[in-house]
């Protein structure tokens, strides 16, 4: 790409040259710079076709999972990632990007076998068909997500504040990688949503959060609060209905709803009287009937 927009530049720098006011020495030298800009084509002409064969291949870096198994890597999984002998899924695919002529490798001939642990092991059953992934319901791809989580979706959120790996951590060429077995990782929720916006980026920073809106992560706290906490944690849940963003007071009111108990019912009905929001009204309607059936 560099060397194209090099090629470029002196191209259009011989043809400044020859639109300037001409000397009679400078007409003896117009078959010369004629020359000089046919030859500035000529590269330009080459590098145009390495960028756009470049481009090409670039297509291909992105589906890197199609690549690695095509390069006999590893297989696909019936949980749609590319597994590998003794790692299984635990590994990062990487490319790199040349015009060296390489030997081609052969797919790998394996499979998964009779093995479909994955399957039973997503909580949310976004692996129905073997080999596919439905998206939507994919953990994983809804935590990282902007915008509001499906309410049917929230409980199986569980205390997750970020992604999802069930049908990985099952995978017995994975599990006998590490061991046996994986213990998740674990936060304090509540002094989560105390942080700043900058404190709170900055301590997961190794999370990728769209545009860097610290607004997602608190919105993933409020729904695992909702999964897990307890009366106690109603006070905080309460204070989030007055959030600017409309975002946050929604799954705060699921939350409480999901919690329940009187202060959790009386947040919400002082909530709704002042929400202007339809689609908070909503949510907070349908947290009351959450909140007040768990009373009886």
């Amino acid at each position: 790409l560099a060397r194209a927009a090099a090629a470029r530049r002196e191209q259009q720098g011989e043809r400044d040259r020859l639109a300037q006011g001409e000397t009679p020495v400078d007409k003896e030298r117009e078959p010369e710079r004629l020359t000089q800009l046919a030859q500035a084509q000529r590269r330009v002409d080459e590098e145009t076709r390495r960028t756009e064969e470049l481009a090409k291949r670039l297509q291909a870096l992105r589906a890197p999972r199609a690549a690695a198994v095509r390069a006999g890597i590893g297989w696909w999984g019936k949980n749609t990632m590319v597994l590998a002998p003794d790692v299984g899924p635990w590994m990062l695919l990487g490319s790199v990007v040349t015009d060296a002529p390489l030997e081609l490798d052969k797919p790998m001939v394996r499979t998964c076998g009779t093995c479909s642990a994955c399957i039973p092991a997503c909580p949310t059953g976004a692996l129905d068909t073997v080999g596919v992934l439905d998206a939507s319901r994919c953990l994983a791809a809804i935590l990282q997500r902007p915008g509001v989580i499906p309410r049917g979706l929230r409980p199986a959120v569980g205390d997750r504040l970020y992604g999802c790996d069930d049908c990985l951590d099952v995978c017995p060429p994975g599990t006998r990688r590490l061991g046996g077995g994986v213990e998740n990782g674990r936060h304090d929720i509540v002094a989560l949503l105390g942080l700043d916006d900058a404190t709170l980026l900055r301590k997961f920073d190794h999370f990728y959060v769209p545009k860097r809106r610290a607004r997602v992560l608190r919105r993933n706290a409020l729904v695992a609060l909702g999964n897990v906490g307890d009366l106690d944690d109603v006070p905080l849940l309460a204070g989030f209905l007055g959030h600017p963003m409309e975002l946050l007071r929604l799954h705060a009111a699921w939350a409480l709803g999901r919690i329940g108990g009187d202060l959790a019912v009386a947040a919400l009905e002082m909530a709704r009287s002042t929400e202007r929001a339809t689609t908070v009204g909503d949510e907070i309607s349908l947290a009351l009937i959450d909140a007040r059936v768990g009373l009886q």
